[in-house]
């Protein structure tokens, strides 16, 4: 999805749409209707108001599609579950990446890789960055002895 698609797509999923956003974000709703509008190219919304309406929505359809069209991926940081243990920290990283493995060769036995495939390894590498992100934090923890 485009950048222009994905700003459409998220006024118009979000709940009560433009007319609902819209007084949230000090903006008329006719002007933001315009505004995300992929067939106006004379209104835009600058770059705070995509944040700032990404955040109210709770959707984050202009963040992938802009990292999409710039060759990158999206990822959510998830440390909110970090383990307190390092202990079980390492161990987790290292069962995640144990999974990224085995999905990464599992995905070519057929000598093919589709986009599910691509989907499927994406996924387990997001776990695993997640994961390695959680380390420092747990490792942090740990009381320095001297």
């Amino acid at each position: 999805m485009n950048i222009d698609d994905a700003i459409h797509a998220l006024v118009s999923a979000s709940p009560g749409g433009a007319e609902a956003l819209a007084p949230r974000m000090n903006e008329k709703p006719a002007v933001f209707r315009s505004k995300a509008n992929p067939n106006i190219d004379t209104h835009y919304f600058r770059p705070r108001q995509l944040v700032e309406m990404q955040t109210l929505s709770g959707r984050r359809d202009v963040l992938i599609a802009m990292a999409s069209e710039l060759n990158c991926i999206v990822i959510e940081q998830d440390i909110a579950d970090a383990p307190e243990d390092v202990i079980a920290a390492i161990t987790r990283l290292s069962s995640e990446f144990s999974d990224v493995l085995k999905v990464a060769t599992d995905t070519i036995k057929d000598g093919d890789f589709s986009a599910n495939d691509r989907k499927r390894v994406q996924r387990e590498l997001i776990e695993l960055i997640n994961c390695a992100n959680a380390l420092l934090p747990a490792l942090e923890k740990v009381k320095r002895h001297k």
